[in-house]
């Protein structure tokens, strides 16, 4: 790990910040949003999701849960965002 990465996780473990649901992120609303601008987003139901900086995962857990053929990922470099993880399939990658 080089020092910038070092540097960062430091900061990001000794200033946590709270995780929570955003209405605006789910697959529903940004489907909304895209038909509304002229785009043809692909279909929610099997949509793919990538989220970094997802913490403890409390907001992507609550979009997985509603769309369970969807996949969802997500990243975060702070060790103590990520501790109260434990649901699906979780690891660590250092």
């Amino acid at each position: 790990m080089d020092d910038i990465t070092a540097m960062l996780r430091r900061s990001y473990d000794e200033a946590p910040y709270p995780g929570r649901a955003y209405a605006h992120t789910h697959p529903d609303y940004m489907a909304a949003l895209a038909t509304l601008l002229g785009l043809n987003p692909p279909p929610v139901a099997r949509c793919r999701v990538l989220e970094i900086g997802c913490a403890a995962g409390s907001n992507l857990i609550p979009m997985a849960l509603s769309l369970p053929e969807a996949t969802f990922v997500g990243i975060d470099i702070s060790r103590r965002a990520r501790s109260p993880m434990g649901v699906g399939s979780s690891r660590t990658l250092d």
